[in-house]
Formats: structure tokens, sequence, C-alpha cells
């Protein structure tokens, strides 16, 4: 008898039928209404905004930074420097990274050699800075250079520019023979014969060694015994041919630049060479 109570006519499913419909129509409607509502604007929760538009960062202003010179102040170089006039004489460099480890080996006067570093005064001027074949010093507010001797100056052409007075040739009152003169010549100086690589080797008493030569007793200024020489002006001398080479280039000019290892660190020396 319960059950018989909800049996339903067609004509009340119909009825049901049509108002579930409008129930899901208006619940529909309230929906699209609420979304309509938020993508508007005009409701606080929920709202679709659209992010603004990213502008570019402003660029920051590197003028105080630069100023305190983190890397280093320029004019500590030799543009604008000139030779210095000081009784100074360069015999050697280590240059090294950071400057503060470079050691410029310097001789002032009659005083023996000593070394020096960036800050340090030598014969009245302040080192302002060691490069890898000159210092660059301060002396009474000017900046100058002091360079490694020319190896190819003369002996005397010094002293022929200071003023010296130029020797005097006599001339014999005895007249020559009678005869048909004969033509003499002056025999041109000989030029001393620069010495083999094998014998600048054995000053240094080098020994070949994995990645170069392991110099002795016999280092140049500014290395010690136990270094590993790898590179004589940028030649890497990994062979006897190589080393020929990087000597014969550094007695060409004078000047010998050798990276060489001291106990794991990569350093530089630069030396007269002759």
């Amino acid at each position: 008898m319960i059950l018989r109570r909800f049996d339903l006519t067609p004509y009340r499913q119909r009825i049901v039928l049509d108002v579930f419909t409008g129930a899901v129509v208006v619940s529909v409607a309230f929906a699209l209404a609420g979304l309509t509502w938020r993508l508007a604007g005009h409701a606080d929760v929920g709202a679709i905004t659209v992010p603004p538009v990213r502008t570019a960062a402003p660029v920051p202003d590197l003028a105080p930074t630069l100023a305190l010179a983190p890397f280093g102040r320029a004019g500590v170089s030799a543009d604008g420097a000139t030779p210095t006039t000081l009784p100074l004489v360069l015999k050697g460099i280590v240059f090294a990274r950071p400057a503060e480890l470079s050691i410029a080996y310097i001789q002032s006067g009659s005083e023996a050699m000593k070394p020096f570093k960036v800050g340090e005064v030598v014969g009245g001027a302040t080192i302002a800075a060691i490069q890898i074949n000159r210092v660059i010093v301060t002396n009474g507010g000017r900046s100058e250079f002091l360079a490694f001797p020319d190896a190819f100056a003369k002996p005397g052409a010094a002293g022929a520019t200071s003023g010296a007075a130029p020797s005097t040739v006599s001339i014999p009152t005895t007249p020559p023979p009678v005869g048909n003169p004969v033509a003499t010549s002056t025999p041109a100086p000989a030029t001393p014969a620069l010495p083999s690589a094998e014998t600048v080797l054995q000053r240094m008493n080098a020994t070949p060694t994995d990645g170069g030569y392991r110099v002795g007793a016999g280092a140049p200024t500014g290395m010690q015994q136990g270094d590993v020489v790898n590179r004589i002006n940028g030649i890497a001398i990994t062979s006897q041919d190589a080393v020929r080479a990087a000597i014969g280039n550094a007695q060409m000019n004078g000047v010998a630049e050798m990276q060489f290892t001291r106990n794991g660190r990569q350093m530089t020396v630069t030396v007269p060479f002759r």
C-alpha cells in the first residue's frame, strides 16, 4: 500500500521532469552570472585578474663601486711613465698573481741586490707596480719605470754620451818607407760566442723531469733549488730541441721569461739573459 502511493502517473512524471529541468536551468544561470561578475572584476574574492606587465629593471649605478678600484687603479703602468734617472739596476722579477706576491730584485747604487715588493721604497722612490718585464716607481710625484739593462749595449757606450773627451790619435813624424804601399786592414773585433743550451743548463744544474727541467744550486735570480721550469719565453721545454729553441730565442731577445712550478704553484720570473 505504501509503495503504491509513490507510483506516478504519466502526467505526474511530466510535472516532476519539468520541475527538475527548471531547477537545473536556474542553477546554471546562477553559476554563469557569478562567473560573469568575477570576470568583470566586481568581486573581491575569486576575481580573475590579468598580471601587470613587468617593466625593465633599472640599471644599477656602478660609479661608486668603481671608484673604490676593486680591480686596481689606472695609471700604474708604463703608459706615460718615463725612464727613471735614479741609480737603480733591475736584476730580476718574480711575477705572480695577485700582484702583492710579485718581487723585484733591484740594486741601488753600490749596495747589494735586494728584493722589493709593491709599496716599498728603493733609492728614494716608491714601487707602485711590478710588471712582467719592468717596475713602475713614483719619484717626487712623477711616474717612472725601471727596465732591464740593454743586453746589446756596447761597453763604453754610456761613457761616450756622458761628455767624456774623445781619445787622441798620435801621428808618427817618421816618413813612411818609399815603395809600394801595403794595404792593411784593421780586423773587426770578434763577437763573443754565445753559450750553448747544454752549457746554460749546466750552469743552472738543471736536470730533465716531468713537464720541464728541475734547477739545482745554480738557479737564476728569483728562483730556488728544486723549481721546475716549464716554459722559456712561451716555449714549452719538453724536449732537447725545444730547449735549444727556447734558449736561443732568449739569447736573441736578451731577456728570458721563465715560467716554473714551485710547490704546486705556477710562477714567472724575468731575468736578463746573455
